[in-house]
């Protein structure tokens, strides 16, 4: 018989990054065990360490609570933020200045018509591209 090999610390951060993102988005451990196809015990033994988690499942896990599957795991923050330094160092100023506007839309009035709008003019600008 195999022994059984103890959670990493890896595990453990998963597990804890499961419910916190559970309990955001207001699932019981019953509830989102019914979603998952297991039992409310299963989430329990995921999100104590007891029990490691599969890919597959952490996947559906991420689906269900809608979140990006980086959430669940310890260095997925710095991953964006290096990824994004790195386009950001190869934009030129003004098209850095025009993307933070553009992103800052969604905080104004009407902000998500002008970001359609600006979507639209680029999509037809861009066509023959």
């Amino acid at each position: 018989m195999v022994a059984k090999k103890p959670p990493r610390e890896t595990d453990n951060f998963v597990g804890q990054k499961i419910m916190e993102w559970r309990l955001t988005r207001g699932y019981t451990q019953q509830q989102l065990g019914e979603k998952l196809g297991v039992s409310g015990k299963t989430i329990n033994s995921y999100e104590t360490g007891r029990h490691r988690i599969s890919a597959g499942r952490i996947w559906d896990v991420a689906i269900i609570l809608a979140v990006s599957l980086l959430n669940f795991f310890p260095d997925g923050a710095d991953v964006i933020a290096v990824e994004e330094s790195e386009i950001i160092r190869r934009l030129r100023a003004a098209d850095v200045a025009f993307m933070r506007r553009f992103v800052r839309l969604s905080e104004v009035p009407h902000g998500d018509v002008a970001r359609r709008a600006i979507t639209a003019i680029l999509g037809l600008a861009l066509r023959d591209e």
